[in-house]
């Protein structure tokens, strides 16, 4: 089964979602075609941002799936990116690139509601609710 990496607003869609709207997240469409990744930038990003009573949620989550390293040739990746974005003026946060740019690194897709935030970066392949 092939891999997709989703970003963590797919993560939290699906996490704020009724329980009747859940078949209609990016992650449910998408977890029964792939097998889930995410980041370590991800883990970092959800356990940074949720309170610590949901830590276990999504320790106990993130047992269940890939998590992907930001080892050096992400980083040369991520470098590379940040250098062309800022010559063109499309800043991009620092975090998003390293999401990236583990994506790019690893030939595996990045599912996102941000399409806006990671069509900028051409070698990214990029799935979003228009495009599943």
């Amino acid at each position: 089964m092939e891999i997709v990496c989703l970003d963590t607003d797919v993560l939290i869609e699906h996490k704020r979602a009724v329980r009747k709207n859940k078949k209609e997240t990016l992650l449910y469409k998408l977890s029964e075609k792939y097998s889930i990744a995410v980041t370590v930038i991800t883990v970092f990003e959800l356990l940074r941002g949720d309170n610590s009573d949901e830590d276990k949620f999504w320790q106990d989550f993130f047992d269940l799936i890939h998590v992907l390293d930001f080892d050096i040739e992400s980083c040369k990746i991520a470098s590379k990116i940040d250098k062309e974005l800022t010559a063109s003026g499309n800043k991009l946060d620092v975090r998003d690139i390293f999401i990236a740019s583990i994506c790019i690194k690893n030939n595996i897709p990045l599912a996102s509601n941000n399409k806006r935030h990671f069509e900028r970066i051409k070698e990214l392949n990029l799935i979003n609710n228009t495009s599943k």
